[in-house]
């Protein structure tokens, strides 16, 4: 790495939020029969009790002298919590519950991400997306689908020029309504690839994993 530091594994490298062109070798999509698609993807979102899984990501930036990679676990819970718990390179929880946005690491105060006006609009439409608000997600996101049989690609493209300044670019690619891959793109020519493992798109949490991603940390295997 570049200048000795590490960089922070949250921001655009979150998910979670958060793909290479899935559909760039597919047969062009009917513009009809993707629309149903895309309103049938956000309506399964709407009413899932929830979603949890394992997560594999590459970091890729200028900033970095060779790729990072992420490993840990995202869970969605719905109508306004998500988490990700990060296991490797370092352990660390970030929690979105409404409008609150916290970075937690072992032996640190939370860190309180809503302080910046880019980052926290970005979090919070990855939390739109999940709650299936298509109508919301068009006023934020120029929205690009395409479908390929059961293979989908959403591309979103942020109309605030404040998030532009920090993503460029989010694009979703998975398969029968599943979510199965995430990219970030970057201004300056980063990129966050999200692979989604063991995806579980309508799991409503037990006591012991809402304590593990929501709970004060330290709790039930928590930072």
């Amino acid at each position: 790495m570049r200048g000795g530091g590490r960089r922070p594994i949250a921001g655009p490298s979150l998910a979670l939020v958060l793909l290479s062109s899935l559909l760039a070798h597919g047969s062009p999509a009917d513009p009809a029969g993707g629309e149903g698609r895309l309103e049938q993807l956000m309506a399964r979102l709407a009413t899932s009790r929830g979603l949890h899984a394992r997560f594999e990501e590459r970091i890729e930036s200028p900033l970095l002298a060779e790729p990072l990679s992420v490993r840990g676990w995202l869970a969605v819970d719905p109508p306004d919590r998500l988490a990700r718990v990060t296991e490797s390179p370092e352990p660390s929880r970030l929690v979105l519950e409404g409008e609150s946005i916290r970075l937690e690491t072992p032996g640190a105060p939370p860190v309180d991400l809503g302080a910046d006006p880019a980052a926290r609009a970005f979090l919070l439409e990855f939390a739109r997306l999940f709650r299936g608000d298509l109508p919301g997600l068009r006023e934020r996101y120029a929205l690009g689908f395409r479908v390929d049989g059961t293979a989908f690609e959403l591309s979103l493209t942020p109309r605030s020029e404040a998030v532009r300044r920090r993503i460029s670019r989010v694009v979703l690619a998975g398969e029968d309504d599943v979510v199965r891959r995430i990219e970030v793109h970057e201004p300056g020519g980063g990129r966050t690839t999200t692979q989604l493992l063991d995806v579980d798109p309508d799991r409503a949490l037990s006591a012991e994993e809402t304590a593990r991603f929501f709970g004060p940390p330290g709790a039930a295997g928590s930072p």
